[in-house]
């Protein structure tokens, strides 16, 4: 984590920074003294059983005087994802393609020869560059780089390179749960399984 500092009337300040999840308060650090300027601090983030969202305060002491406490306010968001688990492509992802991504629910006149039915869908998907416009430096699936994959992006609806529509079209976007599964898979290497 990296935030600066500035204090006209003195050449150090003293930082407290915690992540806050609900009423949930980790402390990172304490009595943390550092220059004014950019300032940073690296943390082992806590186990989670699912992915977490954590807010971090950042507060700085000056211990001038007068004394004065400041808490930023525009706090930093993150998310603490959990390890990928293994996920194989034909038990929990195909499934997935079957309900979700028949006919046209999964493709445009930008890339109409994506086949994702049982058998094809690791052809068509992984080490294979978009066609969209703008984005065809992108493979769809860049095994072990999820979030260098357009398949990811198309999923959620937004991402490095973006164009036309979420996938599935039609219905309801995949849930974060389906999604994680998908980045899991990339995650550990887009394996034909």
């Amino acid at each position: 984590m990296t935030w600066n500092g500035n204090d006209a009337d003195d050449a150090s300040l003293t930082y407290g920074v915690v992540a806050l999840q609900g009423s949930t308060k980790i402390t990172i650090a304490t009595g943390l003294v550092k220059p004014v300027g950019a300032a940073s601090i690296s943390s082992t983030p806590p186990q989670v059983a699912a992915v977490t969202a954590y807010r971090i305060p950042v507060t700085a002491h000056d211990g001038g005087t007068p004394s004065l406490s400041v808490v930023d306010t525009s706090d930093a968001d993150f998310a603490i994802s959990l390890p990928p688990q293994m996920v194989n492509l034909a038990t929990q992802l195909q499934p997935i393609f079957n309900a979700s991504c028949t006919s046209a629910h999964c493709q445009d006149a930008n890339q109409p020869q994506l086949n994702l039915t049982a058998g094809v869908a690791y052809t068509a998907l992984v080490n294979v560059n978009s066609t969209q416009a703008g984005c065809a430096s992108y493979k769809l699936v860049l095994p072990g780089q999820p979030d260098q994959s357009y398949l990811i992006f198309k999923l959620a609806g937004g991402g490095a390179c973006f164009t036309g529509s979420r996938i599935p079209k039609t219905g309801s976007a995949l849930s974060l749960s389906q999604r994680q599964l998908f980045r899991d898979w990339i995650a550990n290497g887009a394996p034909n399984n």
